[in-house]
């Protein structure tokens, strides 16, 4: 699926690549750091980043 990431409070095109699924919640690992991210997306420009999904919008 075609989507757009925020990063940087930037929205950067790509294709999300894998769907990991709801994660456990963050307090079950007694920390709110290095958590769980839902999406694994491939931008145009190359990276890979994993985002949850308040932090895509879909793009045609």
């Amino acid at each position: 699926m075609r989507v757009a990431v925020l990063d940087n409070n930037r929205w950067i095109p790509g294709n999300i690549v894998d769907d990991f699924g709801e994660g456990p919640d963050p307090s079950a690992f007694g920390r709110d750091w290095a958590t769980t991210r839902r999406w694994a997306v491939a931008l145009e420009d190359g990276r890979l980043l994993f985002r949850n999904s308040a932090e895509l919008r879909p793009t045609i």
